[in-house]
This record gives structure tokens, C-alpha cells and sequence, in this order.
């Protein structure tokens, strides 16, 4: 195909170049004051007060994000404007508790909630669970990990926690004594991170024990301005490659360690289901009574590496700011601190409160039927005032004793056995006082109590119906303890067992009762 060769010129070919470049700022100048109208007046949220730098640009936003100063300025913008400002063109803040519940919780039943912000958006890669954007995945992945943040299981963890809180305790006594005290800011990092590892999935870091940062927590300090700068370029697309300038050098070389440690901690702690030394938030994921993930799911185990490391940081993060400015804080306001230590350091006397006319009435008499619910037959309604929380012989809290429903359990097998077989009688001649002749100093001293334990033949009779000479020790076996199951109704498994038992050993018993039987006879013969 042949092209004429006298084409007419282009209208626009003899204009200089300068020339273009000045129709081009023009044109950007136009652009950019037409787009600046319409965000003042006609933009749908023109309506709402605040900076008209932040209306028309994103530049208010970002240079108050890289300030470090985003929350204060926050704070100073609701306070001048109102309780709903404009702070981007395209976004709002809000002031009010009431307009976060609107936004946060309202939603209807299995509707989809809209995506509120981009803030946490990674792309197309896995979210794991904190940076999830997908309301429908979130909340399943959500699901399956909040058994893990149940009491159930923090009291299966609150061991370990006493461990590493009690660690820093030893090593505040060792190096925090010295005339210029200890960093604050370090050891509350080395305190927390520990104990999110642990928690998350059972992986030991060692801070406070080698007094120096792991790497995870280099790697996460270093990063921090990159999340910042990974926030604004969102803001200006086209200058987002330059955020890859703000990691530093060492992150751009230990992060490829990290992700692998991480990912070598995750294949770990797979292969340890079940085995683990206490529950951690992993055993949510990966239960041990489910078949573990495959190696070759590779998807998978990626999506199992982001919720660690999410769980890591968010174990860590928060709670280090937490043990961090309650200390700062208190030591700002010597008052508050004192009125805190006092509130610490106290004694609680159980035994005057368990004693008090406050809390219980006639607290010096014995009447355990204060005890019994209001619909008991034999409740008596002069102790419905009573405060029953005030007796707490087995102290509560974390110091509260492990073992009370043992004791418990002791007690009531030992009266059930006792009164079941013996009649009770004191001694005569003896005057005891509860108040005059008992004494506690590291343990209770009790007086000397003499009591006679009399066979309780009648009760023998009342139960086999027959002569105590003539019972059959097997059939006294069984009914033995079938009676005191009656009795027992409420009793532990270990308490029946421990029944059985006695109800077996009686068999041996045969000689001596069948003599006491005979004594009994004789006795009421006379």
C-alpha cells in the first residue's frame, strides 16, 4: 500500500517544545484546581468541617503520618472541628463511641460486612487473619482460633505466664537495683515477645534470659516506619516503588532469616501436635486429634506461617505498650502509684471475715444449714442475709489453692464413712473453746480432742434389714456401697472409686465385726 507523499502538515507540528511543556503545567494546573472545586463543594462529604488541605489533597494526610504525630493531630482536628471531621477527600474520623459501634458492629445476620478501609490490605497474598480483608474468610479463620482466647484454656496457660512474669521479677531483682535502673522500653519488649512465642506456638525466644533482642524482634522494630510509608504510597500510586527505600539495609537482609525461621517454627510446632508442654494458640489450628496439614499444601502452610507471625506480633506489640506506660504512667503521678502499692501490698484476714456479724449472722455458732439453697427443706431463712462469698478457706485468685476440690472431696468421704459406721461421742469432762484453746502460727495448733467411735449397729440393721449376726458379708459388700452411692450422688469419680475400695476391704473386717456384733448382743442382753 503506497502512502501519498504530499500529506498536509500536523496543525500543531511548528510549535516549540517549551511550548508544550507550558500546556502541559496548564493543563495540570487546571486539573488540579477544577478537582480542588469540586472536593471543597461538591464532593459528598464537602459538607463535613476540616482542613482545606486534607479536603483537596492527600498531602495533609501523609506529611501528619510521617510526623508521628497522626494521633495527636487527630485528637487536635476533633476537638477544633467537632466530632466528625474530614481528613483525606475521600475520608472521615469520627469522635463519639457511639458512631464506632455503628460502624464496627453494625451488620445483619450472614450478609457480607463491606470493607472499611484498605489500611491492612497486602494484595493477592495470603491474610492469614489480621490482614484478611475478606469478611467471609476473616471470620472463619476468626472461629476456628477463638477457643484459643477461652478461660478454659487461659487457665491452662496461666502457668506459663507465672513463669515469665515471675522471670522478670528474678531478673529486675538482679540488674534493676543499680543506680541508672534498667530500659524499660527493652525489657517490656523482651518480656512480651517471650511470652507471645510461647503462647503462640510453643516456641522458646530467650529474651529476658540472654538480655539481648531476637531477631524476630529487630526485624519488627526496623519495620515499623515501612508500615507508615506502605500506608501513604497507597495514597500516591504512582511513587509507591519508593517505599522499598525506607526498609533499612539490615532488614533487607535478616528478613529472608526470619520468614524462614518462622517457617521452620510453624513445621515444628505441626510435627509436636500433642506434645506439645502446654496449650498454645497453634493447637487451635492444628489440633492433634486431626490429620496434620501436608508439606505439599503449599497454600496452606503459607496461610499457617502469616497467622504465626500475625499472632506473634499481636501478642507482642500491644501488651509490650502495656507493661511499658503502666510503669510510665504510675511514676508520673506519685499519687496513683501510691494508692496502687497500697492496694497490692495488703492483708485480707479470711478468718475475721468468715467470723464477722457483717457477713454471717450468729457467725460464732455452728449452723452449716446456712449453707443450704432457699428451696431446701431445712433451710433456715434467718442466714438469707448472709454474704457466703466471705468464707473462702481455700483463699482465691492465683494464689487460690489447686487442690480444694480434693479437699473437698476428702472431707466429704471421710464424714460420709465415719458417720455411716461409728456413733460419736466426746469425752467427758472436757471443756474446749474454740476462741481460748486453738492457736495458729505458720499452721493451726488444735488442742487434744478425745471422742469415742461407737459401732453404729442400728444402723446396720435399719439398712440390711436382717440380724447383724446373720448378714451375708458379700451381700454387705454390695449394699455397702450401693448406700453410699445414694449418699454420694454428688461426689467426684475418684470419690466412688475410693468407696469401692472400702466396701472391698471390709471383706477382710469379718473377724473383728463379727466380735463386736457378739459383744453388742451381750451388751444389750444385760
Amino acid at each position: 500500500m503506497a502512502f501519498p507523499e504530499n500529506l498536509p502538515d500536523w496543525p500543531f507540528a511548528n510549535i516549540p517544545t517549551s511550548h508544550w511543556a507550558g500546556v502541559a503545567a496548564a493543563t495540570v494546573i487546571v486539573y488540579s484546581l477544577s478537582r480542588s472545586i469540586y472536593n471543597l463543594y461538591f464532593h459528598p462529604i464537602s459538607r463535613y468541617p476540616g482542613p482545606k488541605l486534607a479536603a483537596i489533597s492527600n498531602v495533609w494526610y501523609a506529611y501528619n503520618w510521617l510526623t508521628g504525630r497522626w494521633p495527636w493531630k487527630i485528637e487536635e482536628v476533633l476537638r477544633n472541628y467537632g466530632d466528625v471531621v474530614r481528613i483525606a477527600p475521600n475520608e472521615l474520623v469520627f469522635l463519639t463511641p457511639e458512631a464506632a459501634r455503628d460502624i464496627y458492629l453494625s451488620h445483619e445476620k450472614n450478609l457480607e460486612s463491606f470493607v472499611k478501609t484498605d489500611f491492612e490490605d497486602l494484595g493477592e497474598g495470603d491474610g492469614g487473619i489480621s490482614f484478611e480483608i475478606d469478611p467471609i474468610k476473616h471470620r472463619e479463620v476468626a472461629r476456628r482460633l477463638a477457643p484459643a482466647f477461652s478461660i478454659k484454656n487461659f487457665k491452662a496457660k496461666h502457668a506459663t505466664l507465672d513463669g515469665y512474669i515471675d522471670l522478670f521479677v528474678d531478673k529486675m531483682r538482679e540488674v534493676g537495683g543499680g543506680e541508672r535502673g534498667v530500659e524499660m522500653r527493652r525489657w517490656a519488649d523482651w518480656l512480651s515477645m517471650d511470652i507471645s512465642a510461647d503462647m503462640t506456638y510453643n516456641r522458646q525466644m530467650g529474651q529476658m534470659k540472654e538480655m539481648k533482642n531476637s531477631i524476630f524482634l529487630d526485624a519488627a522494630i526496623n519495620v515499623n516506619l515501612f508500615g507508615t510509608i506502605n500506608q501513604i504510597m497507597k495514597k500516591f500510586p504512582l511513587l509507591s516503588p519508593l517505599m522499598y527505600l525506607f526498609i533499612p539495609p539490615s532488614v533487607w537482609l535478616t528478613m529472608p532469616r526470619v520468614m524462614k525461621i518462622n517457617s521452620q517454627e510453624v513445621e515444628t510446632r505441626i510435627q509436636r501436635r500433642g506434645r506439645t508442654e502446654h496449650l498454645d494458640y497453634f493447637e487451635q489450628i492444628v489440633p492433634a486429634d486431626q490429620p496434620a496439614p501436608s508439606p505439599t499444601d503449599k497454600k496452606h502452610i503459607t496461610h499457617l506461617e502469616q497467622i504465626a507471625g500475625q499472632l506473634l506480633v499481636a501478642g507482642w506489640e500491644p501488651v509490650s505498650n502495656q507493661f511499658y506506660s503502666s510503669i510510665f504512667f504510675l511514676l508520673k503521678e506519685p499519687k496513683v502509684y501510691a494508692t496502687l502499692v497500697d492496694e497490692v501490698i495488703c492483708e485480707i484476714s479470711y478468718f475475721a471475715a468468715a467470723r464477722s456479724p457483717r457477713y454471717f449472722t450468729e457467725p460464732l455458732e455452728f449452723h452449716p444449714q446456712r449453707w443450704l439453697p432457699p428451696d431446701h427443706p431445712q433451710y433456715d431463712p434467718r442466714f438469707k442475709g448472709d454474704d457466703l462469698k466471705a468464707f473462702m478457706p481455700f483463699n482465691q485468685g492465683p494464689r487460690a489453692c489447686p487442690g480444694s476440690a480434693i479437699a473437698w472431696a476428702e472431707t466429704r468421704l471421710y464424714l460420709a464413712k465415719v458417720l455411716w459406721t461409728f456413733n460419736l461421742e466426746a469425752v467427758r469432762g472436757q471443756k474446749i473453746s474454740f476462741d481460748k484453746d486453738f492457736s495458729f502460727y505458720s499452721m493451726w495448733n488444735k488442742p487434744q480432742f478425745w471422742v469415742r467411735f461407737l459401732p453404729n449397729f442400728q444402723a446396720l440393721q435399719n439398712t440390711f434389714q436382717a440380724p447383724c449376726d446373720d448378714l451375708n458379708w458379700k451381700s454387705l459388700q454390695f449394699a455397702l456401697v450401693q448406700k453410699s452411692l445414694e449418699h454420694l450422688k454428688t461426689s467426684s469419680n475418684s470419690v466412688m472409686f475410693l468407696l469401692a475400695g472400702w466396701a472391698s476391704i471390709l471383706a477382710t473386717k469379718q473377724d473383728f465385726l463379727s466380735k463386736s456384733l457378739q459383744t453388742h448382743n451381750k451388751l444389750s442382753s444385760n
